[in-house]
């Protein structure tokens, strides 16, 4: 029987791939990981922020801060246990 939490942790992973904007984030990360800046170029959402907090608690993206900026890295990992699990 499937735990209540890997339920819940199933349920908000794949919220977080029913939307748009989140999976052309995560098309963008596949080709090389992107500061904020770069980001922000490609999506013209005021919501951005929030979109990345969201893949980033699910542990699709990852994020790495530097002196100037923020990094943000695909999580390969995390993606392919979500395929074997589908």
């Amino acid at each position: 029987m499937i735990g209540q939490r890997k339920i819940f942790n199933a349920h908000k992973t794949l919220h977080a791939l029913d939307n748009s904007i989140r999976l052309r984030i995560i098309k963008v990360l596949k080709d090389k990981p992107r500061n904020r800046s770069e980001l922000a170029a490609f999506f013209c959402v005021p919501a951005l922020s929030s979109h990345l907090d969201h893949l980033i608690d699910v542990g699709l993206i990852t994020s790495e801060r530097t002196h100037d900026n923020t990094n943000y890295y695909l999580n390969v990992e995390r993606l392919k246990q979500i395929n074997i699990a589908i």
